[in-house]
């Protein structure tokens, strides 16, 4: 190793995915920044920011089955959820994913009644 080299180039201190490393080379120790997803836009989230890379924009998750998305944006990739099932004398109000969110139920004393020959 040549006199004043670095031994390795090493991740930034503080908490892993909210910051890393740029310009360091085998005599500079580069300087530290913090991950900004400031740049993703909605739908996408902020991927493999830490130690020495910077991350890139990634396209949120899509929920599968009876589940919606919660919590994609920034630095985070969102989980899915199960969806709430109606209970007994409820109706669905507002399906499982309209606008990203949770179905809603209605009570079924709430709805207007059903014409002749319907239910």
């Amino acid at each position: 190793q040549a006199p004043g080299a670095l031994e390795d180039c090493v991740g930034c201190s503080g908490e892993i995915g909210h910051f890393y490393r740029q310009g360091c080379t085998g005599r500079e120790e580069g300087k530290c920044f913090a991950c900004d997803a400031s740049s993703c836009s909605v739908g996408t989230y902020l991927e493999g920011c830490g130690l020495l890379e910077a991350g890139a924009c990634k396209d949120c998750p899509v929920c599968s089955g009876d589940t919606y998305l919660v919590g994609c944006g920034g630095l985070a990739s969102g989980e899915c959820k199960e969806c709430t099932k109606c209970g007994v004398e409820e109706a669905e109000a507002t399906p499982c994913g309209t606008d990203g969110g949770d179905r809603t139920c209605s009570s079924c004393a709430s709805l207007p009644p059903c014409p002749d020959g319907e239910y």
